[in-house]
């Protein structure tokens, strides 16, 4: 009997130590209000560099700036629609318009979710960097991993394909 407790008691603190760094939160947001970085965008077989800028309001940007093709097509976003600038013309389309498997909006997706404080999210530390797991609105998982001062690095979701790298990033006012 006093074997099987040793046996017990060994595999609840393994149980206990293999979980401690992971934790559910829903304070505080991982990403702020508004913010602009240049992001370098691997979807499936299809690369994209571009800036991406999202204000306070919820309005996000994505000037692509590579391939040189697609260089300076302009698309902003928010929850009442999308604007498609390219070579001086302009559309205007409802949101339901844009593509469900368009970069853009998994990434404006993912984004909202990231910015809002009562997203559930699971946190994990690793090392020096932390990843922060939810769901978007339409139940694609993704992952941000965040540098040691909480500057953002990479967002995969890998059921899309889309892995998106962070750099230059600002947060704006």
């Amino acid at each position: 009997m006093r074997r099987v407790r040793c046996i017990l008691a060994a595999v609840l603190l393994l149980l206990c130590c293999g979980c401690q760094n992971t934790k559910s939160e829903t304070d505080g947001a991982p990403l702020p209000a508004a913010f602009s970085a240049k992001i370098a965008v691997t979807h499936g077989a299809l690369e994209f560099e571009a800036d991406f800028t999202i204000s306070a309001d919820g309005t996000a940007q994505t000037m692509l700036t590579a391939p040189e093709a697609v260089a300076s097509l302009s698309i902003t976003q928010n929850a009442d629609g999308c604007r498609f600038s390219f070579l001086g013309l302009t559309l205007e389309t409802p949101p339901a318009f844009l593509p469900d498997a368009s970069f853009v909006k998994l990434l404006y997706a993912a984004v909202n979710t990231l910015r809002s404080d009562t997203a559930d999210r699971t946190v994990a530390g690793y090392g020096d960097r932390t990843v922060y797991t939810s769901k978007t609105e339409a139940g694609d998982i993704f992952s941000l991993s965040c540098a040691a001062d909480g500057t953002p690095q990479t967002l995969s979701m890998e059921g899309q394909d889309l892995h998106v790298t962070f750099s230059d990033f600002t947060v704006s006012e």
